[in-house]
């Protein structure tokens, strides 16, 4: 792991990110909560009295409907929002590197065939714009929907908004709009917060376990909606590194151990245990940057913990046990052990391995984090390594495509829990 990096304080992802924290007026955040009161009360004000435009009332922590009991198997794919207010003078850099940062780790963790991201940044993040792009995803029944908003949120009476292009968004609008979609399982994950910044840690995920994103994004169903700092807090940011929510999120998606995550030992990682980890990450790296408390422009603050607004979706039931360790027959190739077949139901169909690619090379994980690569020369190398990988091992694999004509783009790597 690497060591804490001091990172020069940047704006706000707050309401008043458009002022520096240096040049703070001297009422600090009482006097930015006034400055911007007559942009944001009639607007939250508004919304409480009739409701957000796509459900019922703006409350702080509207509890929603009471997680849905989950169906059998898996969700077809994960469609994914990815938005980022870029255009931002203040936070622009940073909510930008959060955006390459989640997009790369889901594009890790979840098969490409099941997978279906878009991407709003600059003027394609204003509430409009926003609402209109959630209309239009091509969600599908038995898709599972993800929506992440990296960029200035607050909370306020009315309850939790954000802030768009310096709009105002009230949250419940954005998870009604969700919602409608009509998803088997919402999630609404915001790395934003109400008034300072601070510094980030940058935590190097060391392995990738796709029966993580399994659970989380294709067998649970209902609800997720949870923001990176309770009403109050700080949320810490950097322009290089992006904020210390995503930081934790993605520690917590492909640098923590399944066997730890699921804490209960039931062979679920639920999205409850899955927010316990990403606090715990976001209180210890901020621990660890400032072990004497946080101090914003000379005053003690508060911490930053990740904030869950109502209930969290329930885990679905276990993964089905795999018939094949792997699933694929192979013949001998010059180019490593050809894929001649994938068969059904295997930890190789669910990854989306394909006829006619060669595996070259399977990486043993081992529980340390520690990295065994074994060459792949002939069909009989690749059964020894998955031998030596043993029941539910966690490898990955190098896969070749002869037929791909840029040779930088033949190899791609694949990463797999394997079958008993």
């Amino acid at each position: 792991m690497p060591s804490a990096t001091s990172i020069p304080l940047l704006g706000t992802r707050g309401p008043a990110a458009a002022a520096p924290l240096r040049r703070r007026p001297r009422g600090g955040a009482l006097a930015i909560a006034l400055a911007l009161a007559p942009a944001l009360v009639p607007a939250l004000r508004d919304a409480r009295k009739t409701g957000p435009s796509f459900g019922g009332p703006v409350r702080g922590a509207w509890a929603g409907p009471p997680a849905t009991a989950p169906a059998a198997g898996d969700a077809s794919r994960l469609v994914v929002l990815l938005a980022a207010d870029t255009l931002d003078a203040d936070i622009g850099e940073s909510v930008a590197t959060d955006l390459r940062q989640v997009r790369a780790t889901l594009e890790a963790g979840v098969p490409a065939a099941r997978l279906v991201v878009v991407e709003r940044t600059g003027a394609d993040v204003a509430p409009a714009a926003l609402r209109a792009a959630i209309a239009a995803l091509d969600v599908r029944p038995g898709d599972a929907l993800l929506c992440y908003w990296a960029g200035h949120g607050a909370w306020a009476d009315a309850g939790a908004y954000l802030r768009p292009r310096g709009e105002v968004l009230p949250r419940a609008d954005l998870r009604a709009a969700l919602l409608a979609r009509g998803a088997g399982l919402t999630v609404l994950l915001t790395d934003c917060c109400g008034t300072y910044v601070g510094e980030t840690f940058l935590f190097a995920p060391p392995r990738i376990d796709p029966d993580v994103f399994r659970d989380l994004f294709f067998r649970a169903r209902g609800v997720v909606d949870v923001t990176a700092a309770s009403r109050g807090e700080v949320a810490v940011g950097d322009r290089a590194l992006g904020g210390v929510f995503t930081q934790a999120l993605v520690r917590v998606l492909t640098g923590t151990p399944r066997e730890t995550l699921d804490a209960d030992r039931d062979g679920v990682v639920a999205w409850a245990e899955a927010v316990a980890a990403l606090r715990t990450g976001t209180k210890d790296t901020l621990a660890m940057l400032h072990p004497r408390g946080l101090v914003v422009a000379g005053r003690p603050a508060r911490g930053q913990t990740p904030h869950v607004f109502g209930d969290l979706a329930a885990p679905g039931p276990p993964i089905p046990a795999a018939p094949k360790r792997l699933g694929v027959r192979t013949e001998a190739s010059k180019d490593g052990a050809k894929v001649v077949e994938v068969l059904a139901d295997t930890p190789a169909a669910w990854m989306g391995l394909r006829a006619g690619e060669h595996v070259v090379e399977v990486r043993l994980l081992g529980a340390d984090g520690g990295d065994d690569p074994r060459p792949v020369r002939a069909p009989d190398d690749l059964v020894a390594a998955l031998r030596a990988a043993g029941p539910r091992g966690l490898v990955v694999l190098v896969l070749r495509d002869p037929a791909v004509p840029d040779p930088a783009r033949r190899d791609r790597e694949v990463p797999v829990r394997l079958g008993p």
